[in-house]
């Protein structure tokens, strides 16, 4: 039987409680806090993924700073989260997270609360991932290039919504 829906190898010696995850933001309020300072924002999507789509314009207005883990595989995000330079790059700040549709934060927003929630401001995801956002900021917000989707699309963006 399948134990998660994405898997991200979490054991029980890892130590991680799996509680509660991040506060849900719907696409306009994740949109203003991206555009704060002290916010990072982690890209839980596979690193294929992030190389043709991310949140990059608000660095523009001085936001948040935008942060690839390079995961080949869910199961890397553990590894990533547990070095001291990716927790030194977190410390102290409110911690943004999205995927494409909102599952993958799900799980990975309960990892980072669980392991560093002390260190950190608080952890937050896109409601309904960047296909909510996308709907939401037809000129694409913050947003740019474009987001791999799981259907015949394969890839699509504001210039071309439909793949």
């Amino acid at each position: 039987p399948v134990q998660e829906l994405v898997f991200y190898g979490v054991k029980p010696e890892d130590g991680v409680r799996l509680g509660p995850g991040g506060v849900h933001l719907d696409p306009r309020d994740y949109h203003e806090k991206m555009a704060s300072k002290g916010t990072v924002i982690i890209d839980v999507r596979n690193h294929y993924e992030a190389s043709i789509g991310r949140f990059d314009k608000q660095k523009a207005v001085g936001g948040a700073e935008y942060i690839d883990p390079k995961m080949r595989k869910s199961t890397d995000f553990m590894g990533w989260l547990g070095k001291e330079e990716t927790q030194k790059k977190l410390e102290g700040k409110d911690v943004l997270m999205y995927c494409t549709g909102g599952v993958r934060c799900e799980r990975a927003s309960q990892i980072v609360k669980s392991q560093i929630g002390d260190k950190i401001k608080g952890v937050f995801q896109l409601k309904g991932g960047i296909e909510k956002y996308m709907m939401e900021f037809p000129d694409g917000g913050f947003w740019a290039g474009k987001n791999k989707v799981f259907d015949k699309r394969e890839a699509c963006g504001v210039e071309d919504p439909n793949g």
